[in-house]
């Protein structure tokens, strides 16, 4: 089947906050107006290599949840990405400014072929059991007490691994079992993982690109990992100031080991400094950006991008489908209910107008098909083209209310049915449109609006009454969590035999034979949409911006399977153009 890759960089060169952050950010230059005119383009000289020095403010959305992994679920999935180093990274030389193969948008999966060593130099599985960890020689922690810069050994790796995997509090003591057995230090630089029997696959994703290494002397001198001034690592910055909900400071560690692989010359890194501005309130985000007093921002929506890019031609844009958080409406298939009969599911679908919605409600910018695999150049060899799928499938994404009225009939709905969705108001305004497409041909869909918590507590138990807005991960079709029946993205309660035998058989080769698992899941997933388990609206685009002085980057976000906002390790200011801009 003919496939391509659907992700494309697009490249042009073209307020509510808290008091503390306001006075942060002021204090940070001079503010702009709130529409400043478009600022003036200096003559561009030609493209320098990277600089060392300045300092990059980046517009974060979200809290930080604290520091200790061990003390709770992903509690330093963000910050910890630049002080903390892992055994395998994603490879810089293959995203934007290298060789181009790799988006780096995607979070939660591991790709071998786009994977380079860390803090492990190589790595071997000698058996469906084993897998042997080679570390770099020379890599030393921050040199702050109580580990005052010493070298980091394999003793180090094991201790860090065996707390991740013991601790009932950590996401990975869930996660990992039953495929973990021990993690031994074999030598100063040798660790060796072991597995039960055929899991050594599974055992390697939570391992090499998902679990941090840290100093044993900070919890054994404080009890825990919890305190931001305790924050040693291997990383390429060290912690400098914190203030809870309004910013956090990160310093250029001058002793990091790391180099550019773009650049094998240069050591990293170039930033003096890396500045997260904590802003939750999107609009006071978006005015920032504005008047540059953050540089980057992301998942901006289709209208304020186009905003702000006529506004500014020089900004720099990346357009990305959210693949994480695909939405999608879940069909509860249980005796009693219209779902079990999969007439009624096709009818579900070819009652919308996708095309309609696509261009009304996301002014073009939206995909059609997207799940269960997201169209991204990492998972080009899983995806195939709509034009490409059986003439079952592609019914599903047309406008034929005719024939979804015949299905119903067909089922025994003659006159259609009533039912309910449980949503958030957030997603109000898209159902209510689904809900007027569905009343049509004869469905009367009650949209159930529940306050969030209330929300994911009924999401989480697979409690909705018979339909349901929730997520869809699309970025980890290997773990095929939407059609599991153990998990909690199985709304649609799917228990297939085929299924369930392709999941066993992808399971055992992920990462050891991936070429077979691939090919296994391409097989699959033509089959899982040949069910209509579930109602796939539009996916919309959304844009990561940023101002033209950030230099050496190109939209990229996880660099690896866990590393948000770890491009910060290789990116560069340009200072001079910043000035010459008027900023």
């Amino acid at each position: 089947m003919k496939k391509r890759r659907v992700l494309t960089l697009v490249a042009s060169t073209c307020l509510t906050l808290a008091l503390v952050t306001l006075t942060f950010l002021s204090a940070c230059g001079p503010a702009e107006p709130e529409e400043p005119t478009a600022p003036t383009t200096p003559t561009a000289p030609a493209e320098e290599g990277p600089k060392y020095g300045g300092t990059i403010r980046v517009g974060q959305p979200t809290k930080l949840r604290g520091f200790d992994t061990a003390m709770g679920y992903n509690t330093d999935y963000i910050a910890n990405n630049l002080t903390k180093d892992e055994l395998v990274i994603g490879d810089w030389s293959k995203g934007s400014q290298g060789t181009g193969e790799a988006s780096f948008r995607i979070s939660g999966t591991l790709f071998p072929r786009f994977t380079a060593g860390n803090l492990a130099e190589s790595w071997e599985m000698p058996d469906d059991q084993t897998c042997i960890f080679h570390l770099r020689e020379g890599v030393h922690f921050h040199d702050k007490p109580p580990v005052n810069g010493r070298e980091m050994t394999a003793d180090d790796v094991a201790y860090s691994f065996n707390r991740l995997f013991t601790t009932e509090t950590c996401y990975h003591y869930n996660a990992i079992l039953p495929s973990f057995e021990s993690v031994t230090a074999t030598d100063k630089y040798t660790v060796t993982f072991k597995s039960a029997p055929g899991k050594i696959g599974h055992l390697f994703w939570w391992t090499a690109d998902w679990g941090r290494v840290i100093a044993h002397e900070v919890v054994e001198e404080y009890g825990d990992y919890r305190d931001w001034h305790n924050q040693i690592g291997t990383g390429p910055y060290m912690i400098k100031d914190y203030v809870p909900d309004s910013y956090i400071t990160f310093e250029r560690n001058p002793n990091f080991w790391g180099y550019d692989p773009n650049h094998p010359e240069n050591r990293l890194p170039y930033l003096d400094e890396v500045i997260w501005v904590i802003m939750p309130d999107e609009a006071a985000r978006l005015a920032a950006f504005r008047t540059a007093q953050i540089d980057w921002v992301n998942k901006v929506g289709w209208e304020d991008a186009g905003d702000i890019t006529r506004r500014n031609p020089d900004i720099q844009e990346f357009r990305f489908l959210e693949a994480a958080h695909m939405n999608v409406i879940y069909m509860k298939m249980e005796e009693g209910q219209p779902f079990t009969d999969i007439r009624v599911r096709r009818a579900m679908s070819m009652a919308l107008n996708q095309e309609e919605i696509k261009d009304k409600f996301y002014g073009g910018n939206a995909e059609l098909l997207s799940c269960p695999v997201a169209p991204y150049p990492e998972l080009y060899n899983l995806y195939t083209e709509l034009e490409d799928q059986s003439q079952s499938v592609q019914e599903l994404y047309q406008y034929l209310p005719d024939k979804a009225r015949q299905l119903l009939a067909d089922a025994g709905y003659p006159n259609g049915f009533k039912t309910k969705l449980l949503l958030t108001a957030k997603a109000v305004p898209l159902c209510s449109l689904l809900a007027d497409y569905w009343a049509n041909v004869g469905v009367d869909v009650e949209l159930d609006v529940k306050e969030q918590g209330v929300y994911n507590s009924m999401k989480a138990e697979r409690t909705h009454e018979a339909m349901i807005w929730s997520v869809m991960s699309t970025v980890a079709p290997g773990q095929f969590r939407p059609f599991r029946p153990t998990d909690w993205q199985d709304a649609s309660l799917v228990d297939d035999p085929r299924v369930n035998a392709a999941y066993e058989e992808i399971a055992a080769n992920l990462i050891v034979k991936q070429e077979d698992a691939d090919e296994a899941m391409h097989e699959i997933f033509p089959y899982c949409l040949e069910q209509a388990w579930f109602v796939e609206p539009p996916s919309p685009y959304l844009w990561t911006l940023w101002w033209p002085w950030l230099k050496g980057y190109g939209g990229e976000y996880t660099v690896g399977q866990s590393n948000g906002d770890i491009w910060a390790r290789w990116v560069w200011m340009d200072e001079d153009l910043k000035a010459s801009m008027g900023y």
